[in-house]
């Protein structure tokens, strides 16, 4: 991967910050099926071919590709003690990056994510934190049409933390809370993986 960023960020006020990005990203040597040359030799000395005397279709680190896209955030402190955050990125591929795309290597990125975050601290010591992010249809390439393989979907988390002392720190999460989705794709027959709600605790201390 070889990726070139430029980004810019300008505070118009004291409690408004604006930060604005491009990318873009090359790959190299990605995981691709298709028939190697001729001249491919094996480990063994000879080369790779079938029965028939024909090359196997196989994966290679032979793909290439690019990423490209723009994202940008805005904060927001309307008070000395909330502080709000939204981003959004969007991003976009070349047909390689379409046409290297299945599911057994995955599919492209969504074009558009979104996330929001609100941190109120209602007293000393005290953090309430939640984060709403939203991730746009991913799709996979197929030799006919482009088909959706996940759909749109959100993702809630809520926290609190407690700081107890300057050395002492204790926080409880809850992740995904708006229910059972899923994100990733099917692979060589297993299925995609549901992700549920859960719950965690923290306890961090410093010396």
């Amino acid at each position: 991967l070889v990726s070139y960023e430029l980004g810019f960020r300008t505070n118009p006020s004291r409690e408004t910050c604006l930060d604005f990005a491009a990318f873009f990203n090359h790959y190299e040597q990605l995981v691709w099926f298709g028939y190697p040359q001729a001249d491919t030799p094996t480990p063994a000395g000879g080369f790779f071919t079938n029965s028939f005397g024909l090359p196997f279709y196989q994966q290679q680190n032979a793909g290439t590709g690019d990423i490209y896209g723009a994202e940008v955030c805005a904060k927001w402190d309307p008070a000395s003690n909330v502080h709000l955050l939204l981003g959004y990125t969007f991003q976009d591929y070349d047909q390689n990056m379409v046409k290297a795309s299945n599911e057994e290597l995955g599919a492209v990125p969504p074009h558009h994510l979104l996330n929001a975050r609100v941190t109120v601290e209602p007293a000393g010591g005290w953090e309430i934190n939640t984060a709403l992010y939203l991730t746009d249809v991913t799709y996979l390439h197929d030799p006919n049409t482009i088909v959706p393989v996940t759909k749109a979907h959100g993702r809630w988390d809520l926290g609190t933390t407690w700081k107890a002392t300057d050395n002492l720190e204790i926080a409880v999460w809850g992740q995904d809370l708006e229910g059972t989705y899923s994100e990733t794709l099917r692979s060589y027959g297993v299925p995609a993986v549901n992700i549920p709600p859960s719950f965690y605790g923290q306890l961090t201390v410093r010396y």
